[in-house]
């Protein structure tokens, strides 16, 4: 949905180059779940965790006041009381702009006020950016609500996010589209946030294409059917490989699937039980032997058990 409104205001491994190779090219990583958003119709792992007054505010458009997935950043007050004409983001690294094009950034943009509008509510919600600390090179920021200043990344604090610019991700569908002007709040703890933390964000900036971004986050959730809904759950853990290297291959662990960018290319034993029934399964072979990427010249990621 896209309106306009008048302004008033699972532990992973993080590659800080996408072009790197874990050092641990075993490394495991398991999925998390919990409170948020794009968990789909069973206990699985979340597109993302950031809730503010009980609406999920993953994306903020610009200009502000434009809703974007039923949000609107109306304002943006520094903390001195400022208000903001606009914000950017490059490189992970937020600046504020204000009104007499004064650009505040790093330190200088903490405690400023953003304020939110949900679609069809007439009261506002707001959170407050409460702290900035670089993690595996990259900057990460913790957003506060409410007068008890807790971070709206809901899970066991402190959990930091990293914006992410220039694309949106469809819950309903799990497909991402590039989108101008758009920042995505990914929170470490969710499955984008852990895509992005794996480097296959940068790797699709690089590429100037979202695609392996969005498989990846679909291999994270167990989206077997690339139709946005998770199939695994809490503490399941899972090793995962990609065509760039980013990750190296552990062929030496039972194989789960072969992911292509548009569907499954083969599949064995799902992580956390039996595959759901998808549209043309049936025509679909199994995974055999020590299938790897020399075997599927399409694929993208592997995926396999610990």
């Amino acid at each position: 949905m896209h309106a306009r409104i008048a302004i008033a205001f699972l532990t992973v491994t993080a590659l800080p180059c996408p072009a790197c190779a874990p050092d641990d090219e075993d490394a495991e990583f398991r999925m998390t779940s919990g409170s948020g958003s794009g968990s789909g119709s069973g206990p699985g792992t979340v597109f993302n965790t950031n809730i503010v007054d009980d609406a999920a505010v993953s994306e903020l458009l610009q200009p502000m006041g434009d809703y974007q997935l039923g949000i609107a950043l109306t304002g943006v007050r520094t903390q001195e009381g400022e208000v903001a004409e606009r914000f950017a983001v490059a490189d992970g690294e937020l600046s504020i702009v204000g009104q007499e094009g004064a650009i505040l950034t790093k330190d200088e943009v903490l405690g400023s006020t953003w304020q939110l509008l949900p679609f069809n509510r007439l009261i506002w919600s707001s959170m407050v950016l409460a702290e900035r600390r670089d993690i595996d090179g990259w900057p990460h920021y913790r957003f506060t609500r409410g007068p008890l200043g807790l971070d709206t990344c809901v899970g066991e604090p402190p959990i930091y996010a990293r914006l992410l610019t220039g694309f949106t991700l469809d819950e309903a569908t799990g497909d991402v589209a590039p989108l101008k002007h758009n920042t995505y709040v990914a929170c470490d703890n969710g499955a984008t946030g852990k895509a992005a933390a794996l480097g296959y964000y940068d790797l699709a900036v690089g590429l100037d294409d979202f695609e392996p971004f969005e498989v990846a986050i679909r291999a994270i959730r167990a989206d077997y059917c690339y139709d946005g809904v998770s199939h695994t759950t809490p503490g399941v853990e899972l090793r995962l490989a990609d065509r760039w290297g980013i990750r190296a291959e552990a062929s030496d662990r039972p194989l789960e699937a072969v992911w292509g960018p548009e569907g499954l290319l083969c599949f064995n034993t799902g992580r956390a039980g039996p595959f759901p029934a998808c549209n043309e399964w049936e025509l679909m072979p199994a995974c055999l032997g020590d299938n790897g990427f020399a075997d599927h010249p399409d694929a993208l990621f592997i995926t396999r058990l610990p």
